[in-house]
């Protein structure tokens, strides 16, 4: 992937049980944000493409929270 660059996927947990598991999933939405050799960033709820950039570029203006946090 190149830098700055952001890829993503939606997977169904009903259809794909195991990758529920593998993240422990008990609500849906839930987002997973994977960085190389950092921590998993787990996002519960919905959230706006702006709560979205703040987490990923680790934004400390605000409390995230996401829309329905």
């Amino acid at each position: 992937m190149s830098k700055g660059k952001v890829s993503s996927e939606v997977i169904d947990v009903n259809l794909n049980p195991d990758m529920g598991k593998k993240y422990q999933v008990q609500g849906v939405p839930m987002t997973v944000i994977e960085m190389k050799g950092m921590k998993d960033e787990i996002i519960h709820g919905m959230f706006t493409p702006q709560d979205l950039l703040d987490k990923l570029v680790g934004s400390k203006e605000r409390e995230f929270g996401g829309m329905y946090a």
